[in-house]
């Protein structure tokens, strides 16, 4: 969305412009010049900002209909009015509970990758010592080393998996987002037109008021977050596979566990027999 502070940017008549020769009143030209180097700069700055040229949100509506010229109608009269303003609410719901999805996963991310860190760690000591039982020439604890070896090299690549998936996951939650941000918004613009339709089969005519314009602005909103929805199931798509490569990959990793479990314990009951 657009900072606040560009709607505070002068327009040229506030522009205080420097005149090089006494009496000579700023031209058009003058004011365009000016006003073309505001906006760059500040474009500018928002861009250093935001770390380059990630894309901009979504902006707000340019019309809407004030409910002063329509406030005197009954509730019936007014029903295709609220149901669009209830949709709105809901489109308005579904967005904060995503954007609240996109920040809890950022830690979800981080705790993957401290497992995935540590998964490395057990691979690389499950690594040396099984070089130390190959060097020893003990079978039984060769067998046991190569085991753990085998569990600690499924297990680093179920973590590694898993920090992939949800690093995808992460970006289907930004389109998912950027979808519901367009939705609400296609969502008011329905609520606006609704408002206007009425008003206008009510014959109340506000000075300055182009009711055409709020059903243009109602499908251009549509036609936007119908294709942010499409974005956004692509990369479910995406997540969904990454999901499944995962869990894939942690069954086998668990499966090759319980055989390490059950190894040892044979192990430990032939020793005791021979004893």
């Amino acid at each position: 969305m657009v900072p606040p502070h560009l709607d505070r940017i002068p327009s040229p008549s506030q522009v205080d412009v420097a005149q090089p020769q006494a009496n000579r009143a700023p031209t058009t030209t003058d004011l365009s010049m000016i006003r073309n180097a505001l906006l760059s700069s500040v474009a500018l700055s928002l861009m250093l900002a935001c770390g380059g040229g990630a894309p901009a949100g979504p902006s707000s509506l340019a019309y809407k209909y004030d409910e002063v010229h329509i406030a005197q109608f009954s509730l019936d009269e007014k029903s295709t009015v609220l149901n669009a303003q209830n949709e709105y609410q809901r489109a308005r719901a579904e967005e904060m509970k995503t954007d609240s999805e996109l920040r809890e996963s950022k830690t979800a991310w981080k705790v993957a990758d401290n497992e995935r860190k540590q998964a490395v760690l057990a691979e690389r000591s499950a690594s040396q010592e099984k070089a130390a039982a190959d060097a020893s020439g003990d079978m039984n604890r060769i067998n046991r080393a190569t085991r753990d070896m085998r569990v600690a090299e499924l297990s680093r690549r179920a973590a590694d998996d898993k920090v992939r998936y949800l690093k995808i996951h992460r970006k289907y939650l930004a389109k998912l987002l950027r979808y519901r941000q367009e939705e609400t918004y296609h969502r008011e613009a329905r609520y606006e037109h609704e408002k206007a339709k009425l008003g206008q089969s009510k014959n109340i005519a506000p000075k300055g008021v182009d009711y055409a314009v709020f059903k243009d602005q109602t499908e251009k909103r549509s036609r936007r977050s119908q294709k942010a929805r499409q974005e956004s199931e692509s990369y479910k798509q995406k997540s969904a596979s990454a999901e499944q490569a995962w869990k894939t990959r942690l069954k086998e990793a668990e499966q090759a566990r319980g055989m390490a479990s059950d190894g040892k314990a044979a192990d430990a009951s032939n020793q005791d027999a021979s004893n």
